[in-house]
């Protein structure tokens, strides 16, 4: 059988680096094309891979030679850039978020379903090490009390408001999707938003407060263009014991403080080869669709909840 033949756009970005590693030692695929802003960082991976390399992303899209395309571009180019290779007849692996509005997401499946065609949602973050380990050990903890995580960054992409589209979508998602694979689902969400500065001194970051089926509080910190070097904490108290995570992940309780081991995270592999597999097998996807766009919803309704200034009960 034929390998899959492999275009990346965004070429020359880490995830589109990892991604096309993955597509490479997938015995079932291959890279066949490369595509970026940047001439050079498409021409630097086509060499790195031993393939061709082509100026525009929509060029690629079109090309012959290729059966699917990784889209791996900042957030707000998604959906024009995965319309346009459904409407060619490709399989589109798509970097979360998916896109900007459920709308439009309704509007791609519906395109990818009339067209044949796989529509990979690449939400990949509940095969991360830390979201493994910790519904590994939450259950040790009692009846939950509250949850909280932090995280503030640094810039690239992520403070350049016309490419990072909803800023929700861009920095919470990932955590909103965390807290409802630990607690269940969302009953409420409420949250803020600051912005400041400009250009170069731009920084923008969210406060996001949800209540689920079995948390209380689960409380998501996040913001970009604060620090160079990300900082990332993570505590859950229940009635009978801490989880957290500094430096390393922690277990106490009963006295006792037990450092709690993660593994390597494949989770960008074990999507690449579950895309690879829905094409090539008829595999089943590690995500309902269903499923990613309710962490989706969630995520949009933030941005519902700052403008109305107003709790959003489900």
């Amino acid at each position: 059988m034929a390998k899959l033949r492999v275009g990346i756009i965004g070429a020359g970005g880490g995830i589109a680096n990892r991604r096309a590693q993955y597509f490479t030692e997938n015995p079932n695929s291959e890279v066949v094309l490369c595509a970026s802003r940047s001439r050079e960082k498409a021409a630097a991976l086509a060499e790195q891979l031993g393939c061709d390399s082509v100026e525009t992303w929509q060029g690629l899209a079109q090309s012959p030679e290729v059966d699917a395309v990784c889209i791996a571009t900042p957030n707000a180019l998604h959906y024009e850039q995965a319309k346009v290779v459904l409407e060619a007849g490709k399989h589109a692996e798509v970097e979360y978020p998916l896109c900007q509005t459920l709308e439009r997401a309704a509007e791609l499946k519906k395109l990818a379903d009339s067209k044949g065609v796989v529509l990979h949602h690449g939400l990949n973050v509940r095969s991360e090490p830390l979201y493994l380990t910790t519904l590994d050990n939450v259950n040790k903890l009692g009846s939950i009390a509250c949850a909280r995580i932090t995280y503030f960054g640094g810039g690239k992409w992520y403070v350049k408001p016309k490419v990072v589209g909803n800023m929700f979508l861009a920095l919470h998602l990932h955590f909103v999707d965390y807290f409802r694979g630990w607690f269940g689902e969302v009953k409420s969400v409420v949250a803020t938003r600051h912005e400041s500065g400009e250009g170069d001194t731009y920084m923008h970051s969210g406060t996001v407060m949800l209540q689920h089926e079995r948390c209380p509080a689960a409380l998501i910190e996040f913001g970009m263009g604060y620090v160079d070097k990300p900082k990332y904490t993570m505590q859950i108290l229940g009635s009978d014991g801490l989880l957290a995570k500094d430096d390393k992940v922690t277990l106490a309780r009963g006295g006792e403080v037990e450092e709690i081991h993660q593994g390597k995270n494949v989770a960008l592999k074990v999507d690449t080869d579950n895309f690879v597999a829905r094409v090539v097998e008829g595999a089943t996807p590690l995500r309902t669709w269903e499923d990613g766009l309710r962490t989706m919803q969630v995520s949009l309704d933030c941005t519902r909840s700052v403008e109305t200034g107003k709790k959003i009960v489900y």
